[in-house]
């Protein structure tokens, strides 16, 4: 029969002549692989496929560098004003309400997979190491699985695609089933283990600058917090610094050109546009507005 070869550089179909045994041995499903890469070859040039894969990565890592930029400036903004404030207000600034502060300046944007703070949690590389070991379990149950055929072949097609999505979408899938199992078997860790739980099943779930940029999380958050602390020595420290510190986030995305929208489903957005997310004059502003976090630190614990 005529064994198919992928394309060469003039753009023509090369043959190889088989042996009529040959024929009848061959595989019915490496002919369709081959002729379905022959379609893709032919459909798609070299030239374009090599400028969409650098477009796309580019894209991807312009956008991963703009969300670690911007979590950096929400941090280093978010926690210096909150403590700021807590230390005019003559509220104790201790070591659980800095650490309430900081995660809290981040926490609006858990629902961004490039997110600083989630790509913290799950980085890159527990993600590289999560798919090697779904291909090879699905190779496992494929092989060791033949008296459950066909289904070990099932199970094995669906670990394997579950393991070449996208790492947004991969980690979306790790942000959910760590949510679910902190809910599920973190009792000893309660209350934190229902309140992290929750969070990240609801940001799992939700699009970006969605229901975390409303004032109803920002609520939700600083209730939780409330609860949560009640009991402990520095309660009315943590939920001040946690609620005060989300309001920030969602104040400083609400100078950006695309705003946020705070009382969903109301179609109200607030945006000052006096910045646009990853410009040079968004980043003079960012730099300016930690220049002047800093500022405002130094004169209320130092100076003062």
């Amino acid at each position: 029969m005529n064994k198919l070869y992928p394309i060469n550089r003039q753009g023509t179909i090369v043959f190889q002549m088989q042996s009529g045994k040959a024929r009848q041995k061959e595989d019915d499903f490496a002919i369709l692989m081959n002729r379905t890469y022959i379609l893709i070859r032919m459909s798609f040039p070299n030239t374009y496929r090599h400028r969409l894969r650098k477009f796309y990565r580019g894209f991807y890592r312009q956008e991963r560098k703009i969300a670690i930029m911007m979590g950096r400036a929400h941090l280093i903004i978010g926690t210096g004003v909150t403590l700021s404030v807590m230390g005019m207000s003559g509220i104790p600034v201790t070591l659980p309400a800095v650490a309430v502060a900081m995660v809290s300046s981040l926490l609006p944007d858990i629902d961004e997979p490039n997110s600083l703070l989630v790509r913290k949690v799950i980085p890159s590389g527990f993600l590289r190491l999560l798919q090697l070991m779904m291909i090879g379990a699905a190779i496992f149950v494929v092989f060791f699985g033949k008296e459950h055929a066909p289904w070990n072949f099932a199970l094995a097609g669906l670990i394997g695609v579950v393991s070449y999505l996208p790492s947004r979408t991969l980690r979306h899938i790790v942000m959910f089933l760590i949510g679910l199992g902190l809910i599920s078997f973190g009792q000893a860790f309660s209350p934190w283990n229902i309140i992290a739980g929750s969070v990240l099943i609801v940001a799992s779930l939700v699009t970006h600058r969605g229901f975390t940029h409303t004032i109803y999380a920002a609520a939700g958050w600083t209730g939780l917090l409330y609860f949560a602390s009640q009991g402990k020595a520095s309660a009315e420290s943590l939920w001040f610094a946690g609620g005060v510190s989300y309001s920030i986030h969602l104040l400083a995305d609400a100078l950006t050109n695309r705003g946020i929208r705070p009382l969903p489903p109301f179609p109200w957005r607030i945006k000052l546009k006096v910045m646009s997310t990853g410009s040079k004059w968004g980043r003079m502003v960012e730099n300016i507005c930690i220049l002047l976090t800093l500022v405002l630190v130094w004169y209320v614990f130092m100076a003062g």
